[in-house]
């Protein structure tokens, strides 16, 4: 997906088959100053965080391209993880 200045972020749906659910992450951020080599999202750098706007018009785009509403959902950046 793509905000309206362009940027490029990045919505994961990741399903748990044995328990019958998935896991939405939505985007917090464009980029990630994490800088792993292997990563994509890692080479641009960490370029701003996202507004708020900005992520629920995510939340609408999931659910208007026929996105179920699952129980577990996350927002977070990539890497955002590994941030110490």
């Amino acid at each position: 997906m793509r905000t309206a200045a362009g940027d490029l972020i990045e919505t994961v749906v990741i399903p748990n088959h044995d328990q019958g659910f998935s896991t939405v992450c939505v985007s917090s951020q464009v980029g990630c100053r994490q800088g792993c080599a292997f990563c994509e999202t890692g080479r641009l750098g960490l370029l701003r965080d996202l507004s708020a706007a900005e992520i629920a018009k995510l939340r609408r785009e999931l659910k208007q391209k026929g996105s179920k509403n699952p129980p577990w959902k996350g927002t977070k950046g990539a890497g955002q993880g590994l941030d110490g």
